[in-house]
């Protein structure tokens, strides 16, 4: 709702100080005393016609001299006791009409106002009304229900011709969402009101004084004397003041509308101005102070009866959320590929939140939903600095207020949301809704007229209230508290799903890095170390070319056929050692030990011809790990220690290991012929050989091959020996309990 009246005017409006007006509403009279002498500073001009004292006599005395010495001694106990505010009756002399006393403190302020007292039965009267109020409020559930059961009730028990109950929005407008009247006049009900018509100042003061009443609109107001607080020289702030003078311009707004008196009672939700409660009177009328407490009490009960409706809208609505998500994540889990799983036919993200479209934004892809803006007009809302907020989420109904001379987007949208994910907004969630052109009835033409005068321009109140309609265009729906709440949560939901796909991407990438640099190592030895055996081959092959093969010959066939065998072997353990890295056929899953490396070795034992060596084991814990990888790390590293203790007569290999917390470290240890401990390091390194071809076979790539499968699962590995003297060989692995 857009209707809003100049600005300059609006301002001044705005800037109006009601909070010190320096005079009171006439059904009573007011004095401002130093708090700790007592001393009466100032006063209003009434006080001759009230209780026979002129003003000037009153500012000669202090408190005490009025109330009496043991009434001041009581009002100062009542004031410790309750926070700087108390009440108490007072009498100028016997047989004068009798006042209610309300004092507070203000700091070295003593602000006191002397209202005429309410005879006891007409309390009572009052009293049974608000006790019928509050029983009929607490019968009620919904929303609705409690703001027309509110409406009717307190126009009951207060009398006043009109009660409304008057519901601010988001920009501070206003609805009259409920209505009890007399029969006879117009009714309001439905009507809007604009935030002009309530300024900040004054929705500032219904915040801290929770009721306020106006008793004659027509009654001339009457000044304090003098203006200026003797003390600091400055207004006295008459902000918590009841009997407050009214602004000029309020009560010609009044005098529009007919009214004559009216109370004022603030409903506040979460300690902010929701709405209020306004009773309007075509003739003056008192409320007194028994009875505005009264209207204070139901005020709040009114506001916590509201706060629990709204709550329990939200609930239901959340609790539909939680059905509809719970199935959308659960999907979304188990899903290889989010972003097809997000843009679903069935479950997406419009079906978590009412709207017209949604997207999905990550980089340059950009994945939509419904009816939504262009990709380049997304952007282009991301790089404006205005829909960036401090908490990262940003909402509007109106987002033509945000975009350059007012443009609109594609398919009329003007409703959006933008959830990042990432704190450079390149990865977002976003929901859209079209433009829904609402017909506005305000009461009255809403664009206030600016009166010229001598001193300047100021805002004229509109003479009339009927109703006067307005389209409004180029807003939505707008989005509901409780809704944004719920995007909240699929924002967080959804990021933590994308941050564990990133982290398994990572770990993807990572292994890739691994599986790349294995490749490398395989071309450079096809390169390289293949050349030698090839050579051969080609020149024993031009040996058999030029000479016929006969029994004499027969070495160099056989000398060929070793070196193919050699070549082919080299090969084997080169494309084994290359596809440690790939992930792609890898099961992780809970590994036997055990049972895996006695069946591991008894292979490698036929293998080498070893029946004489033997291996020493214990039970071994399950470890999290590809079946396949650990029996070939096993077959290398057995394979090792039996190859190096076959020169011993009685060979012996054990395996042990030790439990950590999230490992375990196996240690694989022999009686062989060991090597330089200074050659540790380069021992898993590829080709690397410490004993001669002749000595120990071998292609010089199983160990490395070892290393590359311990360190594909997480783990270390490394070798301790003496030459002469055996070798251990010590690697780590994830226990079968711990996600790797």
């Amino acid at each position: 709702m857009n209707s809003r009246p100049h600005s300059q005017e609006f301002d001044s409006c705005a800037q109006e100080p009601i909070h010190t007006p320096g005079c009171i509403q006439p059904y009573g009279f007011f004095m401002v005393c130093d708090s700790e002498s007592g001393k009466i500073l100032q006063c209003s001009e009434n006080t001759a016609s009230l209780i026979s004292i002129p003003s000037e006599t009153l500012r000669t005395l202090d408190l005490a001299e009025l109330l009496g010495q043991k009434s001041y001694q009581q009002l100062l106990e009542e004031l410790g006791k309750s926070n700087g505010q108390a009440n108490a009756p007072f009498r100028a002399e016997p047989g004068s009409e009798q006042y209610t006393l309300l004092a507070r403190k203000a700091g070295k302020l003593l602000l006191l106002e002397f209202e005429p007292h309410s005879p006891l039965e007409q309390t009572d009267a009052f009293l049974n009304g608000f006790e019928e109020s509050v029983t009929a409020l607490q019968n009620k559930s919904t929303y609705l229900e409690i703001v027309e059961t509110a409406a009717h009730s307190i126009r009951t028990f207060t009398g006043y011709d009109r009660v409304m109950v008057y519901k601010f929005d988001e920009e501070w407008n206003g609805q009259v969402v409920a209505e009890s009247k007399a029969e006879e006049l117009p009714p309001f009900l439905g009507l809007h009101y604009p935030a002009s018509d309530i300024p900040p100042q004054a929705r500032a003061l219904y915040e801290k004084n929770l009721v306020r009443i106006l008793v004659d609109a027509q009654a001339p107001a009457v000044p304090i004397h003098p203006v200026l607080t003797p003390l600091d020289g400055a207004p006295t702030d008459m902000g918590m003041v009841g009997m407050r003078a009214v602004s000029p311009y309020h009560l010609e707004y009044l005098s529009n509308m007919k009214v004559r008196a009216t109370l004022t009672i603030s409903i506040m939700l979460e300690g902010k101005l929701w709405g209020l409660i306004a009773c309007h009177h075509s003739t003056p009328r008192f409320v007194g102070h028994r009875q505005r407490y009264a209207c204070r009490m139901l005020g709040l009960a009114l506001s916590s009866q509201i706060s629990g409706a709204i709550s329990f809208e939200e609930a239901a609505f959340r609790a539909q959320l939680d059905e509809k998500s719970g199935r959308f994540f659960e999907k979304l889990t188990d899903s290889n590929d989010l972003e097809n799983s997000l843009a679903g036919n069935s479950e997406n993200l419009m079906e978590l939140i009412p709207c017209d479209g949604a997207a999905l934004l990550r980089g340059s892809k950009f994945i939509p939903l419904g009816l939504t803006p262009s990709q380049e007009q997304v952007m282009e809302l991301l790089a404006n600095d205005s829909t960036a907020t401090d908490s990262g989420l940003f909402a509007t109904h109106q987002i033509s207020d945000f975009l350059p001379d007012g443009r609109s987007l594609d398919n009329d949208i003007a409703g959006v949301v933008i959830a990042p994910f990432s704190i450079d907004r390149e990865q977002c969630l976003l929901w859209f809704r079209r433009e829904q052109a609402q017909t506005v009835e305000w009461g009255g033409d809403p664009r206030k007229n600016v009166t010229r005068r001598t001193e300047g321009a100021r805002l004229s109140p509109r003479k009339s209230f009927e109703k006067w309609v307005e389209i409004v265009q180029g807003t939505s729906t707008p989005w509901k508290p409780v809704e944004l709440r719920g995007i909240e949560r699929v924002r967080s939901l959804i990021g933590r799903l994308y941050a564990k796909q990133s982290l398994e991407l990572e770990r993807l990438n990572h292994r890739l890095i691994n599986a790349n640099s294995a490749l490398d190592a395989f071309s450079y030895s096809v390169s390289h170390d293949l050349q030698a055996p090839l050579r051969r081959i080609k020149g024993f092959a031009n040996l058999l070319f030029d000479s016929q093969v006969d029994q004499s010959n027969r070495s160099l066939i056989q000398s060929i056929d070793r070196t193919a065998d050699s070549m082919s072997n080299l090969i084997e353990h080169l494309l084994a050692f290359a596809r440690v890295g790939e992930i792609k056929d890898w099961r992780l899953q809970s590994v036997n030990l055990t049972k895996l490396a006695k069946q591991t070795f008894e292979n490698e034992k036929l293998a080498y011809s070893s029946n004489a060596a033997t291996l020493n084991i214990g039970e071994l814990p399950e470890v999290n790990a590809d079946r396949t990888l650990l029996q070939q790390l096993f077959a290398n590293l057995f394979s090792n220690a039996l190859k190096y203790s076959s020169a011993t007569p009685r060979p012996q290999i054990s395996l042990s290991a030790a439990v950590g917390t999230a490992f375990a470290t196996f240690c694989i240890k022999d009686n062989g012929v060991g090597f330089d401990s200074k050659n540790a390091k380069k021992l898993f390194d590829v080709f690397q050989r410490f004993h001669s071809q002749t000595e120990f076979s071998g292609s010089g790539i199983g160990l490395a091959i070892a290393k590359r499968i311990v360190l594909a699962h997480q783990g270390k590995i490394w070798a301790e020996s003496e030459s002469g003297q055996g070798a251990s060989f010590y690697f780590t692995l994830p226990l079968a309990q711990t996600t790797n």
